[in-house]
């Protein structure tokens, strides 16, 4: 029951969030949970990589940080493209329509909960803001970890 009215008030505020752009609950779920959330992702990773590379270039020490940073960007970019080439947006295949998207995307929840025996709302909310908040607390945990070493002073 509490996970059906946490979902419905983040369906609300997905909805209020697409008023300003005329967009309906359907469009501003495209946008925000199959566009932004990754890019969000592949954003935050980039402050790791300013802090491994002002590491090497001060310390002169750090270049395999610099590869695992590159790698791990380079996961959120791969996954993203598999998210668009899997709701064929943008590909050489055509864009599908809106509803298309988000009906495939709803089926695709509803196989994931029916595989995990959950609902749908609980594989929604697991993907979109628990999976969500770690990758960014991961991320900023990072990047705080990065920019501590690139300023320690070498002994």
């Amino acid at each position: 029951m509490i996970t059906k009215l946490i979902f419905g008030v983040l369906c609300g505020i997905l909805y209020i969030i697409g008023l300003p752009f005329g967009w309906n609950y359907q469009e501003t779920s495209v946008y925000i949970c199959i566009h932004l959330w990754p890019i969000l992702c592949i954003l935050s990773t980039i402050p790791m990589l300013y802090y491994s590379v002002k590491r090497a270039m001060l310390k002169g020490k750090g270049y395999i940080t610099i590869w695992l940073v590159i790698i791990y960007n380079y996961t959120f970019i791969l996954f993203y493209c598999n998210v668009l080439e899997h709701y064929s947006i943008g590909t050489r295949f055509g864009t599908n329509p809106i509803p298309i998207i988000f009906n495939q995307c709803y089926q695709d929840f509803m196989q994931i909960a029916a595989s995990c025996n959950t609902t749908y709302e609980i594989a929604n909310l697991v993907i979109y803001v628990v999976l969500f908040a770690i990758i960014m607390i991961t991320n900023f945990t990072i990047t705080l970890i990065l920019r501590h070493m690139s300023l320690v002073k070498k002994k």
